[in-house]
């Protein structure tokens, strides 16, 4: 038997009630011939000295001899045998817990805990370094030999890809995890009677790519070998944001083939979450177009507009369709103070008739954020009762820009059924595009081409003041500045027109919205062809 313990930060898990249940757990499964597993469990470090040092005190004991006590004429029924013990301290008391022969335990610690973790703590253990890379050779081995060659030299192509974009060009991307996600989550293990695992190119992102003509960007003209690699890059650009995509494509050897990918991919997102959540609802009628953003039913949504994100929870029907507001359940992280209460909610709907469980975490740190990961990984994806529609889950996670590449961002992994995607506007952005439109692009009954300086002004005014939030934490100057290997003041210098540099300036809320009205409305007289586009 084996057990995770895996303790929670959030608030409601930092009293002692919550390391108590966990020690006594532990406890129970120190009797046993087990494995436990403590992930994040610094808070109970002290009272599992002796265990943790292996300081245990011995003691002889006799054992019943089962065999010989049934034998009337056995003159011996009991043997004797070593019995280790471990004192485990629960607040100011101190218990004596038998351990078993076959007893192991195992701790966890993340790479980039190790330069906080005391030396002494680390001296206790046999340690071993076990990136995801190294699980993904395991699985590359049972592969066919022809196979592995071409997954091996496919996986150097990617990384060659990634060092290319830089890998704070993608969201959420962690070295040793990311990339050998993907691979993992391609491979398939050798069913009955198969020798041999296999590598699948299409994923759920690429699953309608044989019904679909846009498979011919992938697939045609191209060697084996192009196509996996062009497979895995796909998925690795829904992770990155579009700016960042424009500014590295003139450096791409296929660009054309890697621009028309990204746009499909783009086109596909093009009405926000309601259209992923519609095509996880039953009846909905949404059919997906192109490259479908996956239908894992684990998804990960990462995003920059915090202002829609904090009131999705409040206000669902400003984002998702009315025809799927039945089907869906939406939560925000920061209502739930304790691991159990999350539990209990996953649940109650898995037991419910509800197909779709939408999670907003905006304001929750990344480390209680893996709690909420890891409960929905463990969570059931079947219905309770037999004859209803699969459970899916969305999970969306909003840093701004810049934080979204620090290293508290949550890893972007493949793992365990999920997907990964990032979407810059997770509302339906056709409606915010064409309420610009009309306000800056309306003509005059003279014919005047001009934008109105009345009621247009003070309309374009209050559109700006509302989506002030969302263009802040977008700001593509913000972003530019993190990425790899790009100028940090991309909007300096060369033949940038100054209304462009004032549109891109921060400042403070609602006196930069009539500074940014000014400055767009230069820009549409400056430059006639963008507004004539705009128009039709």
């Amino acid at each position: 038997a084996s057990k995770v313990f895996c303790m929670s930060n959030l608030p409601g898990d930092r009293s002692d009630m919550h390391a108590a249940e966990t020690i006594a757990g532990i406890k129970h499964y120190l009797e046993l011939p087990s494995t436990i597993i403590l992930v994040n469990a610094s808070r109970v470090y002290g009272s599992l000295y002796d265990l943790l040092n292996q300081n245990f005190p011995q003691s002889t004991i006799s054992v019943s001899d089962e065999n010989n006590a049934s034998d009337a004429s056995a003159t011996n029924v009991n043997k004797v045998r070593e019995q280790v013990y471990a004192n485990i301290a629960m607040g100011s008391v101190t218990y004596n817990c038998p351990v078993h022969p076959q007893f192991q335990c195992l701790v966890f610690l993340r790479e980039s805990d190790l330069p906080e973790t005391p030396a002494p703590f680390l001296s206790r253990f046999e340690k071993f370094l076990l990136p995801l890379e190294t699980f993904l050779d395991l699985q590359v081995d049972r592969l066919e030999e022809s196979t592995q060659a071409l997954i091996k030299d496919a996986f150097v192509l990617c990384q060659n890809f990634v060092s290319h974009m830089g890998t704070k060009s993608f969201y959420g991307y962690k070295d040793g995890n990311t990339l050998a996600s993907i691979f993992f989550s391609h491979i398939r293990q050798a069913g009955p009677g198969e020798l041999y695992s296999h590598f699948d190119l299409y994923t759920p992102t690429l699953g309608k790519l044989r019904e679909e003509p846009h498979h011919t960007a992938i697939l045609k003209n191209c060697s084996e070998l192009q196509q996996v690699v062009r497979c895995i890059c796909t998925e690795l650009l829904q992770l990155m944001p579009p700016e960042v995509f424009l500014l590295k494509l003139p450096s791409f050897t296929e660009a054309d083939v890697y621009a028309h990918i990204y746009f499909k991919l783009l086109e596909n997102n093009r009405h926000g979450l309601s259209e992923l959540v519609a095509e996880r609802t039953p009846g909905s009628g949404t059919e997906s177009v192109g490259f479908a953003p996956s239908c894992a039913q684990r998804l990960m949504v990462f995003t920059r507009t915090s202002g829609v994100v904090q009131s999705l929870h409040s206000n669902p029907g400003a984002v998702l369709d009315a025809g799927t507001l039945d089907h869906v359940i939406v939560e925000s992280a920061s209502d739930y103070e304790c691991k159990s209460q999350i539990e209990e909610m996953l649940e109650s709907f898995a037991a419910s008739s509800k197909t779709c469980c939408v999670v907003t975490a905006s304001t929750i740190h990344v480390h209680d954020l893996r709690i909420w990961h890891q409960l929905i990984s463990d969570a059931r994806l079947s219905s309770s009762e037999p004859g209803r529609a699969s459970k899916s889950y969305i999970l969306i996670f909003h840093l701004p820009a810049i934080e979204v590449h620090s290293q508290s961002c949550y890893t972007a992994s493949f793992l365990n059924g999920w997907n990964c995607l990032f979407m810059d506007v997770i509302e339906q952005p056709v409606v915010k595009l064409q309420n610009f439109a009309d306000v800056f692009v309306k003509e005059t009954k003279d014919g005047d081409n001009d934008p109105s300086e009345t009621e247009s002004s003070h309309a374009a005014t209050c559109l700006l003041q509302e989506n002030e939030v969302d263009f802040t934490d977008s700001m593509t100057a913000d972003f530019v500045k993190s990425v790899h290997g790009i100028t940090p003041v991309p909007f300096t210098g060369g033949d940038i027109d100054p209304s462009a540099k004032k549109f891109y300036m921060p400042g403070t809320q609602g006196v930069m919205a009539q500074v940014r009205v000014r400055a767009l409305k230069e820009l549409l007289r400056n430059y006639p062809s963008i507004w004539e586009h705009i128009k039709h």
